[in-house]
């Protein structure tokens, strides 16, 4: 808790907090059948990580990330694969956006950690 506090008046008063980068995202490169719980993405903004939740297109069921392959980056776009906990079952259509609405709390440890070492 003492850390924290620390981190945060840290911030405030130092004017160390950058701007944050926005969540993974991008787009699923085909269509993926009730069979399969392996997505191939395309247009990833950034890389997805291992404990993410994610959401696909307009829906609100949400999604675990228990396995990725490293981010492809090429000039016609990045690309990553992804594996779910739970995507059995889950179709999905060619073109929807996937977003992260839960970021793995390991890597916002590591930013805070990250933070307050730049404030010291």
């Amino acid at each position: 808790m003492k850390k924290m506090i620390f981190i945060v008046i840290c911030l405030a008063l130092s004017g160390c907090a950058g701007k944050r980068l926005p969540p993974p995202s991008g787009y699923t490169s085909s269509n993926a059948s009730a069979t399969s719980n392996v997505f191939v993405l395309k247009e990833v903004t950034s890389e997805f990580s291992v404990g993410d939740i994610i959401t696909f297109g307009d829906s609100k069921k949400e999604h675990e990330i228990v396995k990725v392959k490293a981010l492809n980056k090429s000039e016609s776009g990045n690309s990553q694969s992804i594996i779910l906990m739970d995507g059995v079952g889950f179709v999905v259509k060619k073109g929807w956006k996937v977003s992260v609405v839960k970021e793995t709390d390991v890597e916002n440890l590591s930013e805070s950690i990250t933070l307050m070492e730049a404030c010291m």
